[in-house]
């Protein structure tokens, strides 16, 4: 299927369910492919005949370039929280996602890409891909960590990535506890289908059974998206300061 933001197909005989951003020029993510990536994940949750899933993006320029910050620039405090409300409907979807997700991440992930990437299962990036939640340039708090949180991220190295939002490596993300695979660009997709399709292999109950048993047993830990969500009130407060508007304004000039 294909909807021109999200393209969905099959692989390894129907088991496996890729979904693909697909928003040129680098996937950024507006609010209208946030809805397109939960309607897929909502389609293929109901879709017996899949067992895991894989997701990159289109393209080689980006694997998602984080939120499309032209619609930033509308925004007040008010309609941010709004904006937020409808991006948090679609990670309710994506955190309880009933089966294995595999991210080949093609290219950089940036911002609300890389909160995509920690949603997944594994993750399996390009040597050549960056990362970088560069939010503090750009008007939001960026869930203060949360989400990379929830993988044991060294806390100077994350409070490095939300303090500066400078480009680290996909090495360095490997010691940082995002990736868990690095490979040649041309790669990573057969390596993430090879993991996927080892996983599609096993008994689909079994198989959400098992991720049930992960998610429950990380709340334990902690309530990663209740803690994401608590940060939503200083970025309505940000959106309202002249420094993300500036931020961004700099950004589309470059």
């Amino acid at each position: 299927m294909s909807d021109n933001l999200v393209n969905v197909r099959r692989e390894a005989d129907g088991g496996v369910a890729v979904v693909e951003l697909d928003n040129p020029p680098v996937n950024a993510l507006s609010v209208e492919l946030w809805k397109a990536i939960g309607d897929a994940f909502t389609a293929i949750a109901a879709d017996t005949d899949v067992r895991s899933v894989i997701l990159t993006g289109a393209g080689r320029r980006a694997f998602c370039g984080g939120a499309d910050v032209r619609q930033f620039l509308v925004l007040t405090p008010e309609t941010r929280l709004e904006r937020q409300r409808q991006v948090n409907a679609v990670l309710d979807v994506l955190n309880s996602f009933p089966l294995p997700v595999v991210a080949a991440i093609n290219g950089p992930a940036v911002g609300g890409g890389i909160t995509l990437c920690t949603t997944c299962d594994i993750r399996v990036a390009a040597a050549t891909a960056h990362f970088s939640m560069p939010e503090i340039s750009r008007g939001t708090a960026g869930g203060g960590g949360a989400f990379l949180r929830r993988l044991s991220m060294p806390e100077g190295l994350l409070r490095q990535m939300l303090f500066t939002g400078r480009r680290f490596s996909a090495a360095e993300m490997a010691h940082g506890h995002l990736i868990d695979v690095i490979a040649p660009a041309e790669d990573v997709f057969q390596i993430a289908l090879g993991i996927a399709a080892d996983i599609a292999k096993k008994d689909r109950a079994s198989l959400i059974l098992m991720k049930r048993a992960i998610l429950d047993s990380e709340q334990s830990v902690g309530d990663w998206m209740v803690a994401y969500k608590a940060t939503h009130s200083a970025t309505a407060e940000m959106t309202g300061l002249d420094a993300g508007r500036e931020g961004i304004q700099e950004f589309l000039k470059a």
